[in-house]
């Protein structure tokens, strides 16, 4: 954690970027085959964009669970 709390957030942003790219996968697969994109996905994924309004950095984030 730096001084900075707009690095830190900054930090948290690039890490929680880094996890969405690695879920676009489901979000393609459903796409190409015509079936909607499994709840939990969407879930999850919002879950992720919503980080933000609760944590400001990495120390203090609780990640979602990623779906199986």
């Amino acid at each position: 954690m730096s001084n900075d709390p707009e690095w830190d957030l900054q930090e948290l942003r690039d890490v929680r970027s880094m996890f969405l790219r690695d879920t676009d996968w489901a979000v393609t697969k459903s796409l190409e085959s015509g079936i909607a994109v499994p709840a939990e996905w969407i879930a999850y994924r919002q879950a992720l964009r919503d980080i933000t309004d609760t944590y400001t950095s990495l120390e203090d984030v609780v990640w979602p669970t990623k779906p199986e």
